[in-house]
């Protein structure tokens, strides 16, 4: 039983994570977005520069920086579709460029800094819970609400096209979504790490089932063994528990793998 909040606190954060990953992985999966998820992971660390500089909570600064540049995405790609794969590039290079500008501005190069590349979940704190929590509820209030249409959005665009639903304003509703978990997963993962926390429990779930609701449901349990596993194998290794978490949530791919082969 985990009694010590050194524990109780990464483990309830890592398991947070995997819920909300688990609920949008399927949707990056379906929209074939992983290529602008990766790109607003690594703009992320603009985000988290500014806010050493301007003494702002990193987590907040990070995720309003994140939200504002995938809003910019899906306008400009809305109006401008032959630019997308370029500014997509364009995106993850400035933002990382203006993390570094910033971090070098702040002369902070430490273990510290490493934190958000490869993650530090260990030192989760009780502020980080209440926070993390919160934005997972309006992430899983949302899903819910918006399912259905998300649904079509993602499966039949022109269908829903033809329903008059507000498909721009379903899309900046999924990539504050997006912009909301890589946020999330930056904590429990780094940045690095990011896009394999996103995708390797939705394929894993994919290779078990079709149906996107169960989707959704057993990429939620592939992630929250992965963390529990990953922070396990951390203690008795000794290795970062990004990585830790990583390696698991492989494991269980390759397992899925090997399951579908056989059947």
């Amino acid at each position: 039983m985990i009694t010590n909040a050194i524990w109780f606190y990464p483990l309830i954060v890592g398991c947070l994570a995997a819920v909300v990953g688990g609920l949008i992985g399927p949707y990056i999966a379906a929209r074939r977005l992983t290529f602008l998820t990766g790109s607003l992971s690594h703009a992320a660390f603009g985000g988290i520069g500014l806010s050493l500089v301007f003494g702002w909570p990193v987590l907040i600064g990070a995720l309003s920086f994140t939200v504002a540049l995938s809003w910019l995405l899906v306008l400009i790609e809305h109006y401008y579709t032959q630019a997308k794969d370029s500014l997509i590039s364009a995106i993850w290079a400035v933002g990382m460029s203006i993390g570094v500008v910033c971090v070098s501005a702040t002369n902070q190069y430490s273990a510290n800094i490493m934190s958000y590349f490869f993650g530090d979940l260990l030192f989760t704190s009780q502020t980080d819970v209440w926070l993390i929590g919160s934005l997972a509820v309006v992430i899983l209030g949302v899903v819910t609400l918006l399912y259905r249409s998300l649904q079509l959005l993602c499966f039949e665009p022109e269908y829903a096209v033809i329903r008059n639903l507000p498909t721009i304003r379903l899309q900046l509703v999924l990539v504050t979504m997006i912009a909301i978990t890589i946020v999330i997963l930056v904590k429990v993962v780094g940045i690095l790490l990011v896009i394999a926390l996103l995708s390797l429990p939705t394929s894993t779930a994919l290779n078990i089932t079709q149906r996107f609701r169960t989707t959704q449901v057993v990429a939620i349990i592939v992630g929250c063994l992965s963390v529990m596993g990953g922070i396990g194998l951390s203690l008795v290794v000794d290795i970062p528990t990004g990585a830790g978490i990583i390696f698991c949530t492989a494991a269980l791919y390759g397992l899925s793998l090997i399951n579908r082969s056989l059947t």
